[in-house]
């Protein structure tokens, strides 16, 4: 179904010319129960040019949205808003080298229901997203690192400049946003955590994230943080909606 410039595919199957065509045309995405295709880019990297929106929603065949592989130049260079929900088989969104461009114009990124999912930023994704200002991960079972110390060797200081919100929910497994506290998180805003009682420690110092105006949670969890500096405790808790 396509109508001002949106192309929805529910219940549908495969990779077809037709389909091709439309998507070449199609400003916002929705794939949905489709079968047939184990990533996105099964759909050709040059038909998605001008995309600016994509929901991505149940397609239990999914493993990874973007194979870089065997790409030679940016890709999404438009794409603004990316939501994933219900994806049951997704282990990542982007295998493979990324090219310099890709995503760069990406704002808002939303994981839901994710249950095989363990990685969000693989190695080259986290550093062309200068214009990532929302992210939220939610019921994802697997997720132990936000950004992954393992796929982000020196990484630098100044990485997802633009993020003023992140929303973490029901994420058994997470015990780490970032390794440390090296991350200067400049336009950080607000955090809200939820359900994620293995997370002890956030990745904030008194120097960085001086933007940070909220932190919502849970009080019990705020309770069981642990800290290697009492002024920064104290500073945070100052910020703090607890429930």
């Amino acid at each position: 179904m396509q109508a001002n410039n949106s192309l929805k595919l529910v219940d549908s199957n495969g990779v077809n010319p037709i389909m091709l065509k439309l998507l070449m045309k199609t400003y916002a995405f929705g794939l949905i129960d489709h079968k047939g295709v184990s990533r996105l880019s099964d759909f050709g990297m040059k038909n998605m040019d001008k995309m600016l929106v994509c929901l991505i929603e149940g397609c239990n065949e999914i493993k990874t949205i973007i194979n870089g592989n065997g790409i030679t130049q940016g890709v999404l260079k438009c794409l603004e808003r990316l939501c994933i929900n219900n994806v049951l088989k997704l282990e990542s969104i982007w295998q493979g080298p990324v090219y310099p461009g890709s995503l760069a114009q990406l704002k808002n990124l939303k994981l839901s229901k994710c249950l095989e999912l363990k990685k969000i930023f693989s190695k080259g994704m986290i550093q062309q997203l200068p214009q990532l200002q929302y992210l939220r991960v939610e019921d994802c079972r697997q997720i132990e690192e936000i950004v992954m110390e393992s796929e982000n060797n020196g990484l630098e200081a100044n990485v997802l400049p633009s993020l003023k919100t992140l929303i973490l929910l029901d994420l058994p497994k997470l015990t780490s946003i970032w390794v440390d506290d090296s991350l200067e998180w400049p336009s950080l805003q607000r955090i809200k955590i939820s359900i994620c009682n293995m997370l002890r420690r956030l990745p904030f110092n008194n120097a960085n994230a001086t933007k940070l105006r909220f932190i919502e949670g849970q009080e019990s969890w705020w309770r069981a943080l642990m800290w290697d500096d009492d002024a920064v405790k104290k500073k945070l808790q100052s910020l703090c909606i607890l429930h």
